[in-house]
């Protein structure tokens, strides 16, 4: 199955329901904040399964910006609940490397920025190395939703 993006690689089944419990998720949390609930964050099994996921897919997110960073790796480092640590080579079949940039943020806020929710410059994230490298990644890491914005109001 592809992800929504069709120049994205075939990826495994259980990588596509991730996708679809992320996504189940993020609309989901649309609807309460359109009738004025507050939102509910995924609970930690289901925020693992969704961080997982967007590690796993943010490689090709950046290289669908059409930023080539061949033999530069950035390391992700999701806090609170599900959190997690990934060195992850910027352009795929790169080996490992030391990373050129460290980006910092909370797993949940990660998630929001994943689905297009908040903004890759405002939302609470701090950058160690390659300050241009980090907001790449973090554009890169928006554009995984696929889909707009929802404007409320």
């Amino acid at each position: 199955m592809r992800l929504a993006d069709p120049r994205l690689p075939r990826q495994p089944l259980r990588i596509a329901l991730a996708q679809r419990l992320f996504e189940t998720w993020i609309h989901a949390d649309d609807l309460r904040t359109a009738i004025g609930d507050p939102p509910a964050p995924p609970d930690a099994r289901e925020l693992g399964l969704i961080v997982a996921f967007g590690a796993r897919v943010l490689p090709a997110a950046v290289r669908l910006l059409g930023v080539d960073r061949t033999h530069h790796s950035a390391r992700l480092v999701l806090t609170g609940p599900a959190g997690g640590d990934w060195t992850l080579p910027l352009r795929p079949g790169d080996p490992a490397r030391p990373p050129d940039v460290t980006v910092t943020m909370d797993a949940v806020e990660f998630c929001y920025l994943l689905g297009n929710r908040r903004d890759p410059v405002t939302v609470p994230h701090a950058v160690e190395g390659d300050a241009a490298l980090g907001s790449t990644v973090l554009r890169a890491i928006a554009t995984v939703g696929c889909d707009f914005r929802l404007e409320t109001g």
